[in-house]
């Protein structure tokens, strides 16, 4: 089974959409769908995103060894809060730099516990 494959896979087990993976991974819907169609594997430096969305080890995922996938500890089936999907995209959208002012804004309003 080709790496392209075992995602599927794992997605129709998750019961998670192409276009939630998308969002869920900002790898656009074209090029998830073009693994299924040509049957060809994600880049290399997405599969760390890949694993943390489905929650499956690297290893799993390039070797297909069923001893290193862990069980899902949720399922996607139900209903995204359109902010969440709405702030997902709004995310995927911004450059590198933006992306990291985000995380340190994020990141200091945890810190910051604020009460609201």
């Amino acid at each position: 089974m080709s790496i392209s494959e075992r995602i599927f896979q794992i997605m129709k087990e998750r019961h998670l959409s192409q276009k939630a993976f998308s969002e869920l991974t900002g790898i656009s819907y074209s090029t998830i769908s073009d693994w299924k169609r040509k049957n060809t594997s994600p880049t290399a430096d997405r599969i760390m995103t890949i694993c943390n969305v489905l929650q499956v080890t690297p290893e799993f995922l390039l070797e297909g060894d069923i001893d290193k996938m862990p069980s899902a500890p949720f399922d996607f089936s139900g209903s995204f809060d359109p902010q969440v999907l709405r702030l997902i995209d709004f995310y995927t959208n911004l450059d590198d730099d933006r992306k990291r002012l985000l995380w340190i804004y994020i990141e200091t309003l945890n810190l910051l516990k604020l009460d609201s």
